[in-house]
């Protein structure tokens, strides 16, 4: 007779969970050849904390052009650090520099057509843009102490030229027969406070000096400076705004007999009121309107009578009145304020000189020398 125990251990061999003897109740065996799935344990549990694991398959490799516009960019801006440090500023735009910066900008752009290439050409990109001839050119002309002498690679013509003390095409003798620098500041200030006390006198107008004097000196037309020097006078702004028509044609007739009573200069002629030889737009974007009466801006000029066309150019005197009543616009108002210092007037009644190629008498010995 079969028991109910060796019945179920037949039926469990048949279904491929056979039981260690006196195991009832126990999981079944594994089938042969293990589970389908994975084992979730690995063979060495925390073997990988102190074994390295396997290095990962690395990308695909950076295009040699990549390579080559990079070191081509790098050695390109050497080259013109190295011209700059040197003292040699004027062969960053000679024609053999621009040419290496065009086979230096072919490069880069060949390895922007490879894709493996595109970032190291990124790369050169970003260091030509910073580094090439025309910021170098710029650092050479803002810091001229480390341009060197630029003399040294030219001839001895042009070197002298370079020195020359006048102004090409100017006559010598005619700047050394013209007022001097300092008789130039003398005569203009005096004119100018002229003008001052006679309208003060008649407008009862009072001033401040909102800008002060300044010079300069000018090109000699070879590449070099020369010792005659620019001259621009000290301006004078009435406190007062003037807004009246009447008022502002005045103010110009009292200017003008004041230039007739020195007899050195042209009579005072209105550069914002049309007389035919300027278009109307231009009047409105230069003075805010073709109707003087309507202007924001007045600006008459005058210049000393010189005879002497081979001489320095005469001295001009400008006599310039803002009207901010007048500025729909808002711009005159916008210049004046960006242009104030401190409590200054923002409007009024300008008077400047400007005189061109003067000689200082400190100089004097020097240009008749080298001239």
């Amino acid at each position: 007779m079969v028991t109910s125990s060796e019945a179920r251990a037949r039926s469990n061999r048949r279904l491929g969970r056979d039981y260690v003897a006196g195991s009832e109740g126990a999981p079944p065996l594994p089938p042969e050849g293990g589970y389908r799935h994975e084992r979730r344990f690995p063979d060495r549990p925390f073997i990988g904390d102190i074994v390295a694991p396997e290095p990962r398959p690395r990308g695909p490799r950076a295009h040699p052009l990549g390579w080559v516009a990079v070191c081509g960019s790098a050695l390109f801006a050497l080259m013109l650090g190295l011209s700059l440090l040197a003292g040699e500023a004027q062969l960053v735009l000679s024609p053999g520099v621009l040419f290496a910066q065009l086979v230096v900008a072919l490069m880069i752009a060949a390895a922007f057509v490879v894709p493996r290439g595109r970032l190291l050409a990124a790369v050169a990109l970003s260091v030509a843009l910073v580094f090439n001839s025309g910021t170098a050119a710029a650092l050479g002309a803002m810091f001229p102490a480390t341009a060197g002498d630029v003399t040294g690679t030219l001839s001895q013509e042009d070197r002298e030229l370079l020195a020359y003390p006048g102004i090409k095409g100017l006559d010598e003798r005619a700047v050394l027969s013209a007022p001097s620098l300092e008789e130039v500041i003398a005569s203009t200030d005096a004119l100018s406070q002229q003008i001052r006390d006679r309208l003060s006198a008649e407008l009862g107008y009072t001033w401040v000096q909102i800008s002060d004097a300044s010079t300069r000196r000018e090109r000699n037309g070879y590449g070099g400076e020369s010792l005659l020097q620019q001259y621009l006078s000290p301006v004078w702004r009435t406190e007062q705004p003037i807004h009246d028509y009447d008022e502002k044609v005045r103010a110009m007739a009292i200017i003008d007999e004041v230039l007739a009573s020195d007899g050195m200069y042209y009579s005072l002629y209105p550069l914002n009121e049309p007389d035919g030889s300027v278009a109307e737009s231009v009047l409105e974007s230069l003075y805010g309107s073709a109707d003087p009466r309507t202007q924001s801006l007045w600006e008459y000029g005058s210049s000393r009578i010189d005879m002497s066309y081979a001489g320095p150019e005469p001295t001009l005197f400008y006599a310039t009145l803002t009207d901010l009543d007048n500025d729909t616009s808002g711009d005159a108002r916008a210049r004046e304020e960006a242009s104030r210092d401190g409590d200054d007037p923002i409007e009024g009644l300008d008077l400047t000189f400007i005189s061109r190629q003067l000689l200082s008498e400190d100089d004097r010995d020097a240009f008749e020398a080298a001239g």
